[in-house]
């Protein structure tokens, strides 16, 4: 990240870009936008941050550090949240999923991906996310390559893991180790 990106006041501060970055918007880009801003935060005028600077603003995020915010909030979610376990287990859900990551040169180095059909290459990435089933909750969550395979993903999340845990996966993951 540049010295300089988030130092001006700005109408999308970095707690602001942290705040909808959690928020993991499901709808539509711009529909998103003008809820959160409007509703969550309060901003009166309309359309108070395009599209433009939101990916700006995105860019200049260390995934590094995102990641490490959202570790940071499970944990204290998991630590301040009584959870009803099973036969004195906590049930953990594992899986991985293809995203479709921009099309953009830099994310087509870092992830990899494929050709389409038509011939034309596509940037994907692997994702893995370990789910707490009774609080409802993400545990932990990594991103890897499109060449990276569940089982690969699946070691990342290992140190999340007690030993009072039962851990669900589906049959993409058997292994020996």
């Amino acid at each position: 990240m540049m010295s300089t990106a988030f130092v001006r006041e700005r109408r999308l501060p970095l707690p602001r870009l942290v705040a909808f970055l959690v928020n993991a918007p499901r709808a539509g880009l711009q529909c998103e936008r003008d809820a959160f801003f409007d509703h969550a935060l309060g901003c009166a005028e309309g359309r108070a941050v395009s599209k433009s600077a939101l990916c700006q603003a995105r860019r200049q995020l260390r995934p590094a550090a995102l990641r490490g915010l959202l570790a940071h909030s499970a944990q204290l979610f998991v630590s301040h949240s009584e959870a009803p376990l099973w036969q004195g287990r906590r049930v953990l859900a594992l899986d991985g999923s293809t995203l479709r990551v921009p099309d953009v040169p830099e994310y087509a180095e870092i992830f990899g991906g494929m050709n389409t059909s038509c011939g034309r290459f596509r940037p994907l990435a692997r994702a893995s996310a370990l789910f707490d089933v009774a609080r409802g909750a993400f545990v932990d969550a990594t991103l890897g390559g499109f060449g990276d395979d569940e089982c690969v993903l699946v070691r990342q999340h290992l140190p999340q893991l007690g030993p009072k845990d039962l851990l669900l996966m589906d049959r993409g993951y058997p292994s020996r180790e």
